[in-house]
């Protein structure tokens, strides 16, 4: 799992991605990278049917920075749990 850490943390200075043009909202995403039998696993959710927005969606964990997240790492932390 360190490996993957390791390696993930390279490749995200290396790929920075230009932000797409319009209008962009700001969010916050958690990978919750895991070990699991001794490989690296990532664990996702599933959105619930009933919802307006993206219903019965698989996604990672994440949402809106509301005006008391301190920062985006705090955004992430809030929204998975």
């Amino acid at each position: 799992l360190t490996d993957v850490v390791a390696r993930f943390h390279i490749h995200a200075e290396i790929c920075k991605c230009p932000l797409p043009q319009g209008k962009v909202r700001d969010r916050a995403i958690l990978l919750p990278l895991v070990e699991k039998n001794g490989e690296a696993a990532l664990l996702f959710c599933k959105r619930p049917a009933y919802l307006h927005h993206h219903p019965s969606q698989i996604c990672f964990p994440g949402g809106k920075v509301e005006p008391h997240d301190m920062s985006k790492t705090d955004t992430a932390i809030r929204e998975t749990r």
